[in-house]
């Protein structure tokens, strides 16, 4: 009877898609994450490949990397290792937000997310004519 209490509880566990904690305490400690490129005020035109580097280091393994720039997610990766490179395209910004905020998230194997963010400018960022500032109004 014990056996089968046992048998059906892992069962269970691997019916729920969860990851079962390690024995004792699970892992509730996000990943140090430490964003080295590019930096605060960076400038970044259209066009311009950005390669984000970053330092994590966390007790499991860090599995999951993603980048916004002001909201919007412009890269991700979960294949190791870890590459976030991106191709600036201004068009996808308001014409207001010339500068944004740029966040990096970095998860853990047991779903821990760090955060880190800096302001970055984006340039070249098309002004709206007279015209549609009036239709936008």
């Amino acid at each position: 009877m014990r056996r089968l209490k046992s048998v059906a509880a892992a069962l269970f566990l691997l019916a729920c898609g969860h990851k079962a904690p390690p024995p004792g305490k699970p892992d509730a400690t996000p990943p140090e994450v430490r964003l080295v490129q590019p930096p605060e005020g960076a400038v970044l035109r259209q066009g311009d490949t950005v390669a984000f580097v970053f330092e994590a280091v966390d007790s499991s393994e860090v599995v999951r990397a993603v980048v916004k720039v002001g909201g919007q997610t412009v890269v991700a990766d979960s294949t190791p290792p870890l590459e976030l490179l991106w191709i600036v395209d201004t068009a996808r910004f308001h014409p207001a937000q010339e500068t944004l905020e740029l966040t990096l998230e970095v998860w853990d194997y047991w779903d821990n997310v760090a955060r880190v963010s800096r302001k970055i400018v984006m340039e070249g960022i098309q002004k709206a004519t007279p015209e549609e500032k009036t239709r936008e109004e």
